[in-house]
């Protein structure tokens, strides 16, 4: 068990700040593989990678990584889970996590699948059984089975930098996270739509829309946005998608017509 005291110098940096924690878990996109990890693989649904407590009723929302379509969860209450770690430092330190904050290696922070973010949890080296807390703020690791991605400074505290991965058990801390869950829950009506184009010509536009009515897809919308350089840009979207298994039905419509290369956005 972890000393009260050391538990509180752990955590107190991250309560004086949770106000400022950014909810939104679809600002920025997943990151991709980090470090000690080979080639991508996507594990089949029955993967001891999905935790048990990923069901039906406590999805919020779903994101897409290597076309496989991965759920958030609503509530991080009660959640444990056991299974492989690895760790990721550079090239990722200083880019965005998938909530919009900045990675940095030196934090005792973590990348977890299906977790909200931000997440508290406790984690154990099943191996020394070494245990620190730690905050979920990013996505993955999607490698095989493996379950958690350590901060640089946390596989380090967790003796597993020259391992490259271990064993671990993995708690969330239900009385830190349980604010947390309540703000998420009054921020969690976003909205999906699959991107499949976007043209700067009007007359495109319509052309690829007619395209998908032609084909028996009927729920789509041309939305205009200006990018960066102030040029105006139509975008064809399909949606909105409600759950994962409408998600899967648009895709497979898309595949048939030959449209492979989608975007899945939220607003």
């Amino acid at each position: 068990m972890l000393n009260k005291s050391r538990l509180l110098i752990l955590i107190l940096p991250f309560i004086l700040a949770g106000c400022s924690f950014t909810h939104n878990n679809s600002t920025q996109p997943p990151r991709p593989v980090g470090n000690n990890t080979s080639s991508p693989i996507t594990p089949p649904a029955t993967s001891p990678s999905v935790p048990t407590q990923v069901t039906q009723e406590n999805i919020e929302r779903f994101y897409v990584v290597h076309g496989r379509r991965y759920a958030i969860m609503k509530s991080s209450q009660g959640f444990t889970e056991t299974g492989t770690a690895s760790w990721y430092g550079d090239p990722f330190h200083g880019r965005k996590t998938s909530n919009g904050e900045v990675y940095d290696m030196y934090q005792m922070t973590a990348a977890h699948k299906h977790l909200p973010l931000p997440t508290f949890i406790e984690v154990t080296n099943l191996r020394n059984n070494k245990t620190l807390v730690l905050r979920v703020n990013d996505r993955g690791p999607f490698v095989g089975n493996r379950v958690l991605d350590l901060s640089y400074a946390a596989a380090k505290e967790l003796d597993v930098l020259q391992s490259g991965t271990a064993p671990i058990s993995i708690r969330a801390l239900d009385d830190l996270n349980i604010l947390e869950d309540q703000s998420r829950q009054l921020q969690a009506n976003k909205v999906n739509y699959i991107q499949v184009a976007s043209f700067t010509e009007h007359s495109n536009a319509f052309a690829y829309q007619k395209r998908l009515i032609a084909n028996g897809i009927k729920d789509s919308r041309i939305v205009q946005v200006r990018d960066s350089r102030g040029q105006n840009l139509l975008r064809v979207q399909i949606g909105p998608i409600n759950n994962g298994q409408a998600y899967d039905q648009a895709i497979e419509k898309l595949n048939k017509i030959g449209i492979s290369n989608t975007l899945l956005v939220s607003e």
